[in-house]
């Protein structure tokens, strides 16, 4: 008899080094995506690991395209994406709700980037990647842009 079937929105959990600063530690599988980004900065980390981070996050995501990437990134609680334009070089994303609002800290959006390009990669339509803010908190609805 087989075993019970994956729901595929089941969260995954990331396999990185044991030593690696990113990496999910024993029992994190629950934490929440604000949790995590609060504990990366309780642990030292900002910049770039927020970045790397969320990149990691954003790999696991089981994206085929980027309605998924916008589905994934709302259902993360990262805030609430739209598509402001895209060709075959860039796509500009405006999030409504982001979760540097919520937590005070423009830092978060280095994380929102690192997920964004994450989920972007794991839809396999694009090689490589690099997400950046554009801008922070832009009025008047007070969105971010990257």
């Amino acid at each position: 008899m087989a075993g019970p079937s994956k729901n595929v929105s089941q969260k995954r959990v990331m396999l990185l080094e044991p030593n690696d600063p990113v990496a999910w530690k024993d029992g994190d599988e629950a934490m929440s995506v604000s949790q995590r980004i609060v504990q990366i900065r309780k642990d030292g980390g900002s910049g770039r690991l927020l970045y790397v981070a969320g990149m990691a996050q954003g790999r696991q995501v089981l994206s085929r395209d980027l309605g998924d990437v916008l589905y994934a990134v709302r259902l993360s609680g990262l805030g609430k994406p739209t598509i402001v334009e895209e060709s075959n070089n860039h796509v500009l994303f405006r999030m409504y709700d982001c979760i540097c609002f919520r937590s005070n800290n423009k830092d978060d959006c280095l994380f929102v980037a690192g997920y964004l390009a994450g989920a972007m990669l794991a839809t396999g339509r694009f090689e490589d990647l690099t997400m950046e803010e554009v801008s922070c908190g832009e009025p008047p609805s007070k969105a971010c842009k990257f």
